[in-house]
């Protein structure tokens, strides 16, 4: 029986996924805390140069010393509000030549159902969410790399709607919207979504027992800046939340 002789050595990469972030700088707005520090903390561990901008000095500097802690490379911190668009443009033309942006920005409102929720109140969400997130998506793709990637935030009651949720519904579906939208208006600049659960909160209805955390946020994170084959994707990570009945409520 004749047999093929096999080369020596691994079989040639067919899926050119970098093992690291080594030499890639990435920027990471909303830095000081939950699902942005994950995201700074996975991308240094990953060997990036981490830009982490937040807008509260003492709470950004404090997650910055945590990233040192595990970087291989700098961390820098930045501070301002990205919702202006002047310090967004000065904040991304300093750094020009990145590769990957992280918006993990949180919207610091409170808002519940339509009915139970003002304009003036329902605006605020979109104001401290979507519109920075878009300003962001607007300056970024003159100052980063064309092969480079951004990374949106959203959140699971923008693709499985519950009542209660009507307002928050609709701002993360528009950030979902926003997403897809911007991965065909930005290409070769390729664009995701996160949807996470409640992270840090609690299980509402979940299929598994694991409880979401900041870290899961991170990993996925980090995967969508490196793997080249994804864009237009909303990434669920919130352990199948209203499909099923392990909850925490």
């Amino acid at each position: 029986m004749n047999v093929t002789q096999q080369p020596d050595g691994p079989a040639p990469d067919t899926a050119p996924i970098p093992a690291s972030l080594q030499g890639r700088t990435v920027l990471v707005a909303g830095a000081g805390r939950h699902m942005g520090l994950a995201v700074a903390r996975a991308a240094a561990a990953w060997g990036a140069r981490v830009v982490m901008v937040g807008r509260d000095e003492a709470r950004t500097e404090a997650a910055a010393q945590l990233v040192r802690a595990g970087a291989q490379d700098e961390v820098v911190v930045e501070l301002g509000d990205v919702a202006d668009s002047q310090a967004a443009e000065q904040l991304l033309r300093r750094h020009a030549g990145f590769d990957h942006l992280a918006i993990t920005i949180s919207t610091g409102a409170s808002a519940s159902t339509i009915p139970a929720t003002s304009q003036q109140a329902a605006r605020a969400p979109f104001d401290n969410r979507f519109w920075p997130t878009y300003e962001l998506l607007h300056a970024a793709p003159r100052h980063m790399s064309a092969e480079g990637s951004i990374t949106l935030t959203s959140g699971s009651s923008g693709r499985r709607p519950q009542a209660g949720f009507g307002v928050y519904g609709t701002l993360h579906a528009a950030l979902n919207g926003l997403a897809i939208a911007a991965a065909i208006e930005l290409a070769p600049v390729r664009v995701n979504a996160i949807s996470p659960g409640g992270i840090g909160i609690g299980r509402t209805r979940q299929l598994i027992p694991h409880p979401g955390q900041a870290r899961d946020f991170g990993a996925i994170a980090v995967a969508l800046m490196v793997n080249p084959a994804i864009t237009g994707t909303i990434v669920d990570v919130d352990g199948g939340e209203f499909l099923g009945a392990i909850t925490d409520e």
